[in-house]
């Protein structure tokens, strides 16, 4: 009895563990299928404070998750990823340039 019931939590934990991993990937390949439209819009975002523009992509993003993998993203996790990648983006850009 007592081994079914670790079992079951074992279980149970693996799968929230799964879905969590599931999660961030697909945001993350959401966040890269969604670039070409974001750079069709760049006019249009560029006049915007930095912010705004963080707060429009997370939102936008966010509107994109299938609502059932909502409960298990938040928006914050949204912000985190868009600024990891903005990182990344910066640090290869500024290496770029310190070639030439």
């Amino acid at each position: 009895m007592l081994v079914s019931i670790i079992l079951n939590i074992v279980l149970g934990l693996a799968v929230i563990v799964l879905v969590c991993v599931l999660c961030s990937s697909y945001i993350k390949q959401l966040i890269i299928n969604l670039a070409p439209e974001v750079i069709d819009r760049a006019e249009e975002i560029a006049s915007q404070p930095g912010e705004l523009k963080m707060a429009m992509a997370i939102e936008y993003v966010y509107e994109k998750i299938p609502s059932f993998l909502r409960l298990f993203v938040s928006k914050e996790d949204i912000r985190k990823t868009i600024q990891n990648a903005f990182d990344k983006i910066n640090s290869f850009a500024a290496k770029q340039l310190d070639k030439y």
